[in-house]
């Protein structure tokens, strides 16, 4: 009887520890899904930041920022060309109207 109840007693305290290891794991997930969030967020405001730098802050003196400047000037014209060509691909074609009237015709036997 004695053994029985050693047993039960060593179950109970495995299934005590896993449920703990579970709450913590559960908890470290928490905290990581927040973690991931708030660094989304922050890379949003960095972007929305410069955004905002290039577009209204803009020094062409700055040797630091201007070269990251052209660079974005350089995408912007690849990424209007893209589209132009997208939007070009896009549109129907004009097709040429075939007239058949001047085709001779030709029978010929097997």
């Amino acid at each position: 009887m004695e053994l029985v109840k050693n047993l039960a007693r060593a179950v109970g305290c495995a299934a005590e520890r896993l449920g703990e290891k579970h709450r913590r794991v559960a908890e470290l997930n928490r905290i990581r899904a927040v973690l991931r969030c708030e660094e989304r967020a922050a890379q949003k405001e960095y972007a929305a930041l410069g955004r905002y730098y290039y577009n209204t802050l803009r020094d062409k003196e700055n040797p630091v920022a201007e070269p990251h400047c052209e660079a974005l000037d350089a995408i912007e014209l690849r990424i209007d060309a893209a589209l132009a060509m997208m939007q070009a691909a896009s549109q129907p074609e004009a097709y040429e109207e075939v007239d058949l009237c001047d085709v001779e015709y030709y029978d010929e036997e097997p």
